[in-house]
């Protein structure tokens, strides 16, 4: 929650410094994409907070859940690149997002062949409420229908996860190179 809000207020000191007598409709545009930030980016930290604390052997629904809000990241990726699309485009002020687009994209393809892969393993089994025991989803056995899916699915799921801190990391060296800290409210 901090990074969120400390991005937030460096964007915002953009905005109000080099910004301020550029088209209204830029600065308006970079306000609304820095507040949409913040609240996806909310969700997305509710979401990883709620993944971390239900594991799936245990709570599969509050894991769900949290996976749920976790995929909120998608969207908060969108506006964080467009939020530094803008700031290169206009005024050069940071790095081309490129990181942090490829990162994005990795995740949200990993996260689609994830779903496919884990739901046609899941409507594989015999019945679609054998997914909530625990001993079927910890031992999947190979000779069972939808192994290899929910192998290759898992695969995906790793990737998506391990893709994050590369997505944080961008956004950590981009605050890092920020020099005006002590000039912020």
């Amino acid at each position: 929650f901090l990074t969120l809000y400390a991005r937030y207020k460096q964007v915002n000191f953009y905005i109000e410094k080099y910004f301020k007598n550029a088209g209204i409709g830029i600065s308006e545009r970079l306000r609304k994409n820095n507040k949409y930030f913040v609240i996806f980016g909310s969700g997305f930290s509710f979401g990883l907070i709620i993944l971390g604390n239900f594991r799936n052997t245990e709570q599969p629904v509050e894991h769900a859940v949290g996976f749920v809000l976790l995929i909120v990241v998608l969207v908060s990726i969108f506006f964080m690149t467009k939020i530094c699309d803008d700031l290169y485009s206009f005024k050069r002020i940071e790095s081309e997002p490129i990181t942090i687009r490829c990162v994005g994209w990795i995740i949200f393809i990993s996260t689609v062949i994830f779903l496919i892969l884990s739901g046609i393993a899941l409507l594989q089994l015999d019945s679609i409420f054998r997914w909530f025991d625990n001993e079927q989803r910890a031992n999947w056995q190979p000779d069972q229908p939808g192994y290899l899916l929910i192998t290759f699915g898992a695969f995906f799921e790793w990737l998506m996860i391990n893709c994050f801190p590369i997505y944080f990391f961008s956004i950590s060296h981009r605050m890092r190179n920020f020099n005006q800290w002590h000039q912020m409210q």
